[in-house]
């Protein structure tokens, strides 16, 4: 639910503090007095089929209303307190605070709070979704490619002797250059290498597909740099 409201991005700073405490006091009383859900009411299994049974909707203070040892004055509390809210008006509380905070996050990329009154909310809301669903798909952030490792090469130190393996032999699998690695090194490699080994190679063939394409056109690849350092693919860099 909370997810749901602030997304998934860190926020630090009293203001996003604030902006926050504020966002969350509209959303609890929406929630808890507009927001009906259903709730799982039994479980069973029939063989491999299990049937769930649900009660009907209702808002958590309609759950509380119903139940029978919250008192009278309470029920009569709690409905008179509903009566004062306005569910339009929270929803559009809402919305400003979600631009508010969105606003502190990233305000280069993020719209500032419109500060429209609610009657102007309310002629916008029929399309509002549209306008969410676009400005969604437009600001997603694109994770730059990773350029690091999270754990030691493998190949580190015998890379250069695979690339010269296979120029020898350009058809050679994976499994017959990990064999050989495995006779030089039995203590180092293992089975276990075998996938990661044969990405690299699979890289390598590619890029020197590449190269023999553009090579026979004449032309240079394009967005690659010159051999030799192609043939490392990411590799050992003293080869």
């Amino acid at each position: 639910m909370v997810r749901h409201f602030v997304g998934h991005d860190r926020y630090s700073g009293s203001v996003a503090g604030q902006t926050m405490a504020h966002l969350y006091g509209a959303v609890r009383q929406y929630v808890n007095y507009f927001q009906p859900s259903f709730k799982l009411v039994e479980k069973t299994r029939h063989g491999s089929r299990v049937v769930k049974r649900y009660s009907p909707p209702a808002t958590p203070c309609d759950r509380v209303m119903q139940h029978d040892a919250v008192s009278a004055e309470l029920k009569a509390a709690l409905s008179e307190y509903r009566g004062k809210l306005d569910p339009v008006a929270l929803l559009h509380a809402i919305r400003e605070a979600q631009s508010a905070l969105a606003a502190v996050t990233f305000p280069e990329i993020r719209p500032t709070p419109s500060g429209e009154s609610l009657e102007q909310f309310l002629a916008k809301l029929p399309d509002l979704w549209q306008q969410d669903a676009a400005h969604t798909s437009k600001e997603r952030r694109v994770q730059p490619p990773r350029t690091w490792r999270t754990r030691p090469d493998p190949f580190e130190g015998v890379w250069c002797d695979v690339l010269g393996w296979l120029q020898e032999d350009p058809d050679a699998s994976a499994v017959v250059l990990l064999g050989r690695l495995q006779e030089a090194e039995p203590d180092r490699f293992s089975r276990a290498h075998l996938r990661t080994l044969q990405r690299r190679v699979q890289q390598w063939r590619g890029i020197m597909s590449k190269e023999l394409v553009y090579a026979a056109a004449g032309e240079p690849m394009a967005g690659l740099p010159a051999m030799p350092e192609l043939a490392l693919v990411g590799a050992d860099p003293k080869c």
